[in-house]
């Protein structure tokens, strides 16, 4: 990091009410990457100029790096892509090289995290291998899509097949979707074939709305709102004032309202850098998706996430480009064109989703709490809810609708916020001290809630009562049943969500 940017990082943050230097770091690289689009603008979007477009994402996010981080760290990450390159140009017809690509990144990321997470124990939040986070998954998504393009369409997924690399590209071409400016640092992940069509102005993006005031302001205002919520109330409502031993002698009532305006002022941390990048991609132009959308760089829907009514549609709402990676890299890959989702495909989706995030042990509990409470969410779905739906049900008119709806998101919101606070404070002796401040809520009692509605004789009594009262059941109208709809969201925080039955792509587009 140059010594006058780190200087001016310090002082930024002594400034802002103390702000951790490296939420200021991070600040003011989205920032840069931000401001430079209006230079990406400058170059006309003929394809004649892409190799101008390719050049000046290298050398921006080259400049932007070399400010705020060091050499060591850009040359590993160059290495990394050219590894890629050289491996996929000569043998990306074989199945066996896109696999073992695949693991090689995973195990670097994975020794990087050994180094920085146990071995040196560093508490920094915000460093290069963030950016190589991103950069794994361009690479493995770059190596899927250059074998899937030499293999017929009929044998592939149809998301696989949207995404194929029929041509090869050139070295610049390639450097310049890994080293893409708005996309880099904290993402959104993308794909190459989007990188492609943006860079040579193919649709969608040659019906690209001339004026984008509004889809840049509307991100870049939220984000800055989300920025001041977080400088202002960031010091006041935390998840480390819930882990203090004085938190768990305060009411409960007055813990659970502590620890979700908690978890909701910490998440403003992560809406403002993922709408800030959103913002950036809309200013290049590259966030339009068609039909007068501009979705294509966000990677969160923030109402969905903080008020979703059930465990799934809260979880898949959180990082959603980082799900389709794991949906089409890992969970795809393991499941063959046709084939029937198994225990195979699940366990090596999670595993690849937590590699993926580090090795802190708070994120392993946050998995385990997501995993037990999105079962306890499909099988309340499957037992109760009937009984509140059916056409003659006696509580229908009374706590079906609104009240249900009320309920379940009150539910969902309280246990989201519980099983997240080990996610944000890493180590385990204080997001323990948060859990045994709610009972262990995330696990002792969903526990519970499954066995119990599980059991053989409460689970057939529930059914005849909701069958009694008119409810068909979901096999009934040819739909897969909750047990058979697989679902990961929950092992990898929402990742493996997206990852296992999301909508294609293909579909989406279409």
């Amino acid at each position: 990091m140059l010594p006058a940017v780190d200087a001016a990082v310090a002082a930024a943050a002594a400034h802002l009410r103390g702000a951790p230097p490296d939420t200021v770091k991070g600040a003011c690289i989205l920032v840069a990457s931000f401001l430079f689009g209006f230079l990406f603008l400058l170059i006309p979007t003929t394809r004649a100029y892409a190799p101008a477009r390719h050049a000046f994402s290298v050398i921006v996010s080259c400049v932007v790096f070399f400010a705020f981080f060091d050499l060591a760290g850009f040359l590993e990450l160059m290495a990394m892509a050219t590894i890629f390159y050289a491996a996929t140009r000569t043998r990306r017809s074989d199945r066996r090289v896109a696999i073992a690509l695949c693991v090689y990144a995973m195990v670097h990321l994975t020794t990087k995290y050994v180094f920085t997470q146990i071995l040196v124990r560093s508490d920094v939040k915000f460093d290069h291998i963030i950016a190589m986070m991103m950069l794994v998954i361009k690479l493995t998504s770059f190596a899927w899509s250059a074998y899937d393009g030499t293999r017929p369409e009929a044998e592939l997924w149809p998301d696989h097949a949207s995404s194929a690399i029929r041509e090869f590209p050139g070295l610049l071409e390639f450097f310049g979707y890994v080293f893409f400016f708005p996309t880099f640092f904290i993402g959104p992940a993308i794909e190459f074939r989007e990188y492609q069509l943006f860079i040579h102005n193919e649709p969608p993006f040659d019906a690209t709305p001339k004026s984008r005031a509004l889809p840049v302001l509307r991100p870049l205002l939220l984000a800055a709102a989300f920025a001041a919520i977080l400088v202002t109330l960031g010091p006041h409502h935390n998840y480390f004032l819930c882990a203090d031993p004085a938190f768990a002698r305060l009411p409960l009532l007055h813990r659970t309202w502590r620890l979700v305006v908690a978890g909701m002022v910490t998440r403003t941390k992560y809406y403002s850098a993922w709408k800030l990048a959103a913002a950036a991609c809309n200013l290049c132009g590259f966030g339009y998706s068609g039909n007068g959308r501009w979705d294509r760089g966000e990677n969160v829907n923030v109402w969905g996430y903080e008020f979703g009514h059930n465990p799934r549609a809260t979880i898949a709402s959180w990082n959603l480009k980082t799900g389709v990676w794991l949906r089409k890299c890992i969970y795809l890959r393991v499941v063959p064109k046709g084939g029937k989702p198994g225990g195979a495909a699940a366990l090596t989706t999670f595993f690849a989703s937590a590699a993926w995030h580090g090795l802190r042990p708070g994120y392993y509990l946050t998995f385990l709490a997501g995993a037990v409470i999105t079962q306890a969410g499909r099988v309340l779905h499957r037992r109760i809810r009937p009984l509140f739906h059916a056409p003659r049900s006696p509580l229908r008119p009374y706590l079906a609708g609104l009240p249900y709806t009320l309920v379940s998101t009150a539910l969902t919101v309280v246990a989201i916020d519980i099983a997240a606070a080990p996610f944000m404070l890493w180590k385990l002796q204080p997001s323990l001290a948060v859990w045994k401040a709610f009972y262990y809520a995330p696990i002792t009692p969903c526990l519970a809630v499954v066995a119990l509605l599980e059991w053989k004789p409460v689970g057939m009594a529930l059914d005849r009562l909701a069958r009694s009262w008119g409810h068909e059941g979901e096999r009934r109208r040819g739909k897969p049943t909750a047990d058979e709809d697989v679902d990961l969201r929950a092992a990898a925080t929402g990742n493996a969500a997206s990852a296992t039955n999301g909508p294609s792509e293909s579909k989406k587009r279409s």
